[in-house]
């Protein structure tokens, strides 16, 4: 968890092994994945909720995904996937490649470092952002959260840069603003690191209360919180009215009785008033 802390910063990392000593000046790791959202809690075990690790993960987590249908092969080229998919690869092939980017054939250009600045209007829009995310943060008590909205602002910047550098490998920027060593960037890639920063805002606060939310009944299957939900909330239920409703839902009554003497708090959805007689711990 540590190395994962680091390697966030780019860091220099050193590896001491008996057979070999090595040290990585600029860690960078990319790394994509999915996850079911039933899992989400799991991210937060093992202190990654203190540490800090999960507000530095960026989530996708839509609403809903609606099911798209198989399209024949003459309406494949006119849809988005086949649109992204045609302008992603050269995209990534031109950035990784050095010697594709303009100026890339001379071998000066390709070891010069420069010096990404803001223009004026640029760093205003920025600096407006940036403090209107500490201002929301600054409204919100839980800590969790608020560390969202300051890894947002680490976004925010890397979203700049990576953004110009996806327009000049594009061909969209064909030469470098240089200025003394400095490479300028525009309003208009500021406001498109703005956008895709609050959609990452957004998607990551709906992962971080779903990750601290998450009850011993949201980890239950399907038809358990359906037969769980059939009960009536707020008043006392006899045996025979859960038995009831678990046949209704294909439970055995050797299941029903799992979850009713369950001992474990952590995974508790009854309470025991008295022999014979229960109440659910959650309105659902």
């Amino acid at each position: 968890q540590e190395f994962w802390l680091m390697n966030w910063t780019g860091a220099p990392y050193a590896m001491n092994r008996a057979s070999y000593k090595a040290v990585i000046d600029k860690t960078f790791i990319p790394v994509v994945g999915t996850i079911q959202p039933g899992l989400l809690e799991d991210i937060g075990k093992g202190g990654r909720a203190l540490s800090g690790f999960i507000e530095r993960i960026l989530f996708c987590y839509p609403d809903s995904v609606p099911v798209e249908p198989f399209k024949r092969r003459r309406d494949r080229s006119l849809d988005v996937y086949s649109q992204i998919m045609a302008r992603y690869t050269p995209l990534v092939t031109s950035i990784m490649d050095w010697s594709r980017l303009p100026g890339g054939n001379d071998e000066d250009e390709v070891d010069q470092s420069y010096l990404c600045v803001l223009e004026e209007a640029a760093e205003d829009r920025l600096i407006e952002y940036m403090n209107d995310l500490k201002k929301r943060m600054d409204a919100i008590d839980n800590e969790y959260v608020r560390n969202i909205f300051s890894k947002m602002q680490n976004y925010c910047t890397r979203f700049t840069m990576l953004l110009y550098l996806m327009h000049e490998a594009s061909g969209e920027i064909t030469h470098r603003s240089k200025n003394g060593g400095e490479v300028r960037i525009n309003m208009e890639i500021v406001l498109k690191a703005i956008t895709i920063t609050e959609y990452f805002l957004g998607h990551s606060l709906k992962a971080q209360s779903a990750i601290n939310a998450a009850t011993p009944l949201d980890r239950l299957p399907k038809n358990i919180r359906k037969w769980y939900a059939d009960l009536p909330t707020g008043t006392a239920l006899t045996t025979l009215d859960i038995e009831r409703a678990a046949m209704r839902h294909g439970l055995s009554r050797s299941q029903m009785f799992i979850y009713l003497g369950e001992a474990d708090p952590k995974k508790r959805i009854f309470l025991r008033e008295k022999h014979g007689i229960y109440t659910k711990l959650y309105h659902r």
